[in-house]
């Protein structure tokens, strides 16, 4: 808690708020106050003031908590998504509910999902499309085995040469009959842009000469699966609303969320204990500091004297312990 103080600026009540919030969704689900404390940080070092943490925490851990995936990765992964797509922490339930629909509908992770997103999503976002439908479309693209930074950098790679088409671009579109914009020169929706593209999915030489050797494989795969594929999907993640939720409490439903949620509890005991503790322990240090510098000061003077000391110690200690082992045995012997 002091490092998320530290990074995030926090106030003192701020900072009181942010260890209460901690405290209490360490004592009431699956996750310790630590782990939600490790994810508070990352959201601060996201850049996340101390309300957006408060707002985004619980969010968090319903997404890791669907993804079975620790905390503190979860968290890294959401503040990378909302920042790179420009979205705000009152929208991180539709972001939850659209990256948990999507790894449980194609053939990915939250992880991957999250390292392609890192890589498209900025690019996405200037281009116009839609979150739902690049999560979509990343989704589809893993389908075919471009996953993480694979899919991500080849719908990044294809985005920006269609965004800016090179001459090459220009006349393969051109021998193709191929339009990426409407007649106010605006780009088409993705999704239509791929139907377009369907008729040349066994093109490879065309989706090379349009998106490279890198985007190009990927946008195949992609297009072979067709336009209506990825309107589909984007759809149904557009009405995911309250699925991260449900997932979620599914898999806090057996006996390992129990036990999750019961270690949780011991944590947020010990926590409990240690504050209450804390001002005798903090008294008591300081009480033995001066006690401590004049032993070493002492030691560090008499250095010949304080050998023979601790040498004494030790053999008066062992004789201590001699003598209690040679007493057990005899009473041992004895039947006692």
């Amino acid at each position: 808690m002091l490092r998320v103080k530290a990074v995030s600026g926090a106030t003192e009540e701020q900072f009181s708020a942010l260890t209460d919030q901690a405290k209490k969704l360490g004592r009431e689900t699956r996750f310790t106050a630590s782990q939600v404390a490790g994810a508070q940080g990352f959201l601060a070092m996201a850049g996340f003031d101390p309300s957006k943490i408060m707002a985004s925490v619980p969010g968090t851990l319903q997404l890791a908590t669907a993804a079975q995936m620790d905390l503190a990765t979860a968290a890294d992964i959401v503040s990378n998504v909302m920042t790179g797509y420009g979205m705000e922490a009152s929208e991180l339930g539709r972001i939850n509910d659209t990256l948990v629909t999507a790894f449980t509908s194609s053939n990915t992770n939250l992880q991957q999902l999250g390292d392609a997103m890192t890589y498209a999503g900025s690019v996405a976002k200037s281009a116009g499309v839609e979150f739902e439908t690049t999560v979509a479309a990343l989704g589809l693209m893993g389908n075919a085995g471009f996953q993480g930074t694979l899919g991500g950098t080849a719908l990044r790679g294809a985005m920006t040469r269609i965004l800016n088409p090179t001459k090459q671009v220009r006349e393969a579109m051109a021998s193709a009959s191929l339009s990426f914009t409407d007649a106010n020169n605006r780009l088409l929706p993705f999704a239509e842009i791929v139907r377009k593209l369907e008729p040349h999915a066994e093109d490879t030489g065309l989706m090379m000469q349009l998106f490279g050797q890198r985007a190009g494989p990927a946008m195949a795969a992609l297009v072979s699966q067709g336009g209506d594929a990825l309107e589909e999907l984007s759809e149904l993640l557009k009405d995911a609303e309250g699925n991260a939720d449900r997932i979620a409490e599914i898999m806090n439903s057996g006996f390992e969320g129990r036990l999750f949620e019961f270690k949780s509890a011991v944590e947020g005991a010990g926590i409990a204990l240690g504050e209450a503790l804390f001002p005798a322990l903090t008294a008591m240090f300081e009480a033995l500091k001066p006690v401590l510098a004049a032993v070493t000061a002492f030691a560090e003077a008499n250095p010949e004297l304080t050998a023979t000391v601790v040498t004494l110690t030790a053999s008066l200690v062992a004789r201590r312990g001699a003598a209690i082992g040679l007493r057990f045995a005899f009473f041992w012997m004895r039947g006692a």
